[in-house]
């Protein structure tokens, strides 16, 4: 059975995860983007050296630092035909990091609304609308435990202790406000709040009003249920509780659904990478349906999946990435390695960087077997 303390935990070490990982990215981007600006300076230098003899060796070591800062992906090109797929992705990266850090502050504490900030924020909005719409009790009585008479589940000891929870004593685990147990605090302080201001928009009859003079005297005296007031709030809120027991079962039955399909979409994509790829890889694709096909336990089989799939993911980008060349390059390579590898003469075929790796070796340039171990290479 998979408890609260499980969920908050699981859900914390998720958040504590991300965290590191958006330092990872953010760190990177940084990193990258202090390198490829001044890449920009590369290029002018290159252009006004040009070909002038006396600055043969400068040039050639300008060029071999240009195409390795390409290939690494910070290169800033200076042609406007080009730039702005520069500025473009790291506009993204930077805007999708700033979106990722918000996700995770405010899935980690709400932003700072932790419980303790939680109900002060809705005593004293409640305690402000007491004093402008006047309140036949302008200001009620402080008291949490005036809060467990209108609270129907059986944790409020947990909330009243975090409630009175300083800042200094939180910890994350703490600060994290799930949404229906917002919801939850708002409903029972706002009523508890309300009856004890005797609140205008609560339509409270005399005799409740008799009956809650006496019940805060002594409430022993009079059974909850026996002040209508207090009577149709029960109701409501046992009905939210029913309605979210039976919308919780209804989820999880969509939620069957959805694994369902996409169980099938997974193999889908499969399938239509081995028929589009049909390389090496299509083998081991192959082999990952036949498991998923024949296994009982699909959804663990799922997970071990994502691992398996990404480090074959990872081979064929690295693959990819040993093979660039100017044909099969999504941006367009610097100026002077227009046609990279090609040489201006047809039948000289040395590679002048170390990428395209397999073009170093003979056999490598036989087409069939490149394209066996989906290497990428093009016939030109």
């Amino acid at each position: 059975m998979v408890t609260k303390l499980y969920k908050r935990n699981s859900h914390q070490e998720f958040l504590d995860f991300r965290t590191k990982v958006w330092q990872i990215q953010f760190g990177v981007l940084i990193a990258a983007a202090c390198v490829g600006f001044p890449t920009t300076i590369l290029y002018k230098i290159r252009v006004k050296l040009g070909d002038d003899p006396e600055y043969v060796n400068l040039v050639s070591n300008i060029d071999w630092a240009t195409f390795y800062i390409f290939v690494a992906g910070i290169y800033k090109d200076f042609r406007k035909s080009v730039q702005n797929y520069y500025y473009f992705t790291f506009f993204l990266l930077a805007f999708g990091l700033v979106l990722e850090k918000q996700s995770i502050n405010w899935l980690k504490n709400r932003m700072g609304c932790n419980f303790n900030r939680l109900q002060k924020f809705i005593e004293l909005d409640l305690r402000m609308e007491a004093i402008t719409k006047k309140w036949s009790v302008q200001v009620p009585k402080y008291d949490i435990n005036a809060y467990k008479d209108h609270y129907l589940l059986h944790d409020f000891d947990t909330l009243k202790k975090q409630f009175r929870q300083s800042e200094s004593e939180e910890n994350d685990n703490a600060t994290f406000v799930p949404y229906k147990v917002a919801c939850r605090i708002r409903d029972f302080v706002t009523f508890s709040v309300k009856l004890a201001g005797r609140a205008p928009d609560l339509e409270l009859s005399e005799l409740d009003i008799e009956l809650l003079n006496k019940m805060e005297k002594d409430k022993s005296s009079i059974d909850y249920e026996s002040v209508p007031v207090l009577k149709n709030y029960k109701i409501e809120q046992l009905e939210k509780i029913l309605k979210d027991a039976i919308n919780r079962k209804y989820k999880i039955s969509f939620l069957k659904g959805m694994q369902l399909a996409f169980e099938t979409f997974i193999l889908l994509i499969l399938m239509v990478s081995v028929v589009l790829k049909a390389n090496l890889f299509s083998l081991v694709y192959l082999l990952f349906i036949f498991k998923f096909l024949v296994s009982r336990g699909k959804t663990y089989l799922l997970v071990r999946m994502v691992s398996y799939m990404s480090v074959c993911f990872l081979a064929q980008y690295l693959l990819y990435l040993l093979n660039i060349t100017d044909a099969i390059s999504p941006a367009d390579f610097p100026e002077q390695f227009q046609h990279y590898p090609k040489n201006s003469d047809s039948n000289d075929y040395n590679i002048k960087y170390a990428l395209p790796f397999f073009f170093h070796f003979e056999s490598f340039r036989d087409l069939k077997l490149s394209y066996l171990i989906g290497i990428g290479i093009e016939v030109d």
